[in-house]
């Protein structure tokens, strides 16, 4: 589609994208470009919930499914209104993980062989390893994460739950910080070395939301390609 057939939307979208993805990559992009984009982001998302619930669940559920299989945050349970995943789901809208505790505090990341502890414990945001996720995540967040493990389509219901009882814009910053937190689990299972997915994964699911026929047999199969040419395997 070339750019003169696109509406004023889509050329907001992408171009809002377009800022956000540089600051993914490099911690240097000036803090204003990331405070616009994500302004611009929740902005967009207020106005086209739909559009912005097919973006944020999507993407993390596809980051979701990358993880390994042994990672214990596939042992989540969830609950997005009266859609639930796992075997045992809060009775309130959110995540937990297998040993009854909210998902999305720094410290779970300290499992299966992810041992990460910061050096004091009121200082996490001072610390280069867990800086990334010394805010926790409102539950929310949480529970795109854990919906995310069912799938894409799962992931995309739940976030249209959450898009729609929120609102648009005050869903995107969980959805911005419930990508952060998958993307930063994903570099730790990586041992820091760099990964170019997540940003690349952006600018796929930003493309896919703005196709009005996406979800074919062929979209789903094209996702699952994506997971499993990214998935990661655990090694001691």
């Amino acid at each position: 589609m070339s750019d003169a057939e696109l509406s004023d939307a889509e050329k907001r979208r992408d171009r809002a994208v377009g800022l956000w993805v540089p600051c993914l990559i490099s911690p240097l992009v000036p803090l204003a470009q990331r405070v616009q984009a994500e302004s611009e982001l929740a902005n967009l998302a207020g106005e086209s919930p739909s559009w912005a619930a097919l973006l944020w669940g999507g993407l993390i559920a596809e980051l979701a499914c990358t993880l390994p299989a042994a990672d214990p945050w596939r042992d989540c349970s969830a609950r997005a209104g009266g859609a639930t995943v796992g075997g045992f789901p809060p009775s309130a809208d959110g995540a937990v993980l297998a040993d009854g505790q909210p998902l999305g505090h720094f410290r779970d990341f300290a499992a299966a062989g992810l041992e990460l502890e910061p050096v004091l414990d009121d200082c996490v945001e001072e610390d280069l390893d867990l800086a990334p996720v010394a805010t926790p995540l409102d539950q929310q967040a949480a529970a795109l994460i854990a919906f995310g493990f069912d799938g894409w389509r799962a992931g995309v219901a739940a976030a249209g739950h959450f898009a729609g009882l929120h609102g648009g814009a005050r869903f995107a910053r969980s959805g911005i910080d419930a990508f952060r937190w998958v993307a930063f689990r994903r570099q730790v299972w990586k041992r820091g070395l760099p990964d170019p997915y997540p940003p690349s994964s952006v600018l796929m699911w930003n493309a896919r939301s703005g196709r009005a026929d996406f979800g074919s047999a062929a979209d789903d199969a094209m996702v699952t390609e994506d997971i499993l040419a990214h998935r990661l395997v655990r090694r001691d």
